[in-house]
């Protein structure tokens, strides 16, 4: 069941990277010579147009081009060089790990209470930065001092929040996490990483839903699907950085403190913008909503959960566009044809509740499904 769409962590160890430098160096090295061979030669081969021959194999499919074989090898090739891409710069973040307990960095308690005051003495030109597997900033006592320090940041001129957290439907990154912060813990206090997540979602989109309309581009969120190796908290000036441990939450461990435009700061920075840029990187309104096309009118921000492979929508605009226009049976949504139907369903719309804040009981439901399937 998906309430919202359906990483590989990695556990850094204190002192020591996971692999011995002077082989992970040679194995990163190794990694780019065999994807440069892979995407250069059978790029090079099929624009020799040497691929249009074929040739006999002995699989299942008989006869294959040649250029079909070419592609796959040149797509294995980038996934590689890819890897190698993540596999260099994670080497980076431990290089920069080591470097920053070799000079004795000061390690502080991270507290909540000063980073949100921080937020609430914000001035103009502020980008507040939260990058966390889900942050307990959104859902602990203090979750109601952070929304107001939100709101009171926005009123500044050109002032933003982003907050990138990992996303929920990354089964084997929510697993691996999950299990670095149980170890040790009894079972009864083992912590639900996914539903960590959703409520940290479901908290910023009630947040995002009470904002100015002039306001609600101001809070950005993604879902990053990439390992994150740090939790990164920056306000104005400084920002904190804690690396992920076993059996610790991010925000009750020691953190490392640096300015903003110092070496440390500046490198950590980059390490947020590389991951909130990366193309699998999902942005957090499209969790939350999608927009339909009916009567020749778009219809933006409509509330929806997928049971079953089937789009459930809500949205008030659209329902009574809906009823009042029965003419138009159909729909579009991603560019494609849909019938609708309207339903009360008790089942589904416990699905809204949990992932939509504000809604009222009995809602009226919308369920999409293809014109050819009745």
């Amino acid at each position: 069941m998906k309430l919202f769409r359906r990483n590989f962590s990695i556990n850094i160890p204190k002192s020591k990277s996971w692999v011995p430098r002077s082989k992970s160096w040679w194995l990163s090295i190794i990694l780019f010579v065999i994807s440069i061979l892979l995407i250069v030669i059978p790029a090079h081969l099929i624009e020799q147009k040497y691929a249009q021959e074929t040739f006999i194999t002995h699989s299942a499919t008989g006869i294959i081009k040649k250029k079909i074989l070419l592609t796959i090898l040149f797509t294995i090739g980038s996934a590689i060089f890819s890897s190698w891409v993540y596999f260099v710069w994670f080497q980076k973040i431990i290089a920069k790990q080591e470097e920053l307990e070799q000079k004795a960095a000061e390690k502080i308690p991270f507290s909540k209470r000063e980073f949100i005051e921080k937020i609430e003495d914000s001035k103009s030109n502020t980008s507040i930065i939260i990058m966390e597997t889900w942050t307990e900033l959104l859902l602990d006592d203090l979750g109601e001092k952070f929304e107001k320090a939100i709101m009171k940041l926005f009123n500044h001129e050109n002032c933003g929040l982003k907050i990138l957290l990992l996303d929920p439907e990354k089964d084997d990154l929510v697993r691996e996490r999950q299990n670095a912060l149980n170890s040790g813990k009894k079972p009864s206090e083992y912590i639900n990483v996914k539903e960590k997540i959703c409520l940290s979602l479901k908290k910023i989109e009630s947040i995002i839903d009470k904002l100015d309309e002039k306001h609600k581009d101001r809070l950005e969120g993604k879902l990053y699907q990439t390992p994150p190796s740090v939790a990164i908290y920056a306000e104005q000036t400084e920002l904190r950085v804690t690396f992920f441990k076993l059996g610790k939450l991010t925000t009750s461990d020691d953190v490392i403190k640096f300015e903003r435009e110092s070496d440390g700061g500046r490198f950590f920075l980059e390490h947020f913008n590389m991951v909130w840029n990366q193309e699998k990187s999902i942005n957090m309104l499209k969790i939350f909503y999608l927009s339909v096309e009916y009567n020749a009118k778009q219809f933006d921000k409509i509330k929806y959960v997928v049971y079953e492979e089937t789009y459930y929508l809500y949205n008030l605009a659209l329902q009574y566009s809906l009823l009042n226009n029965r003419s138009q049976s159909t729909l579009f949504f991603n560019n494609e044809e849909y019938s609708f139907e309207f339903l009360h369903d008790e089942q589904i719309a416990e699905l809204f509740y949990n992932k939509y804040s504000g809604l009222g009981s009995g809602i009226l439901l919308i369920r999409l499904f293809r014109p050819d399937s009745v």
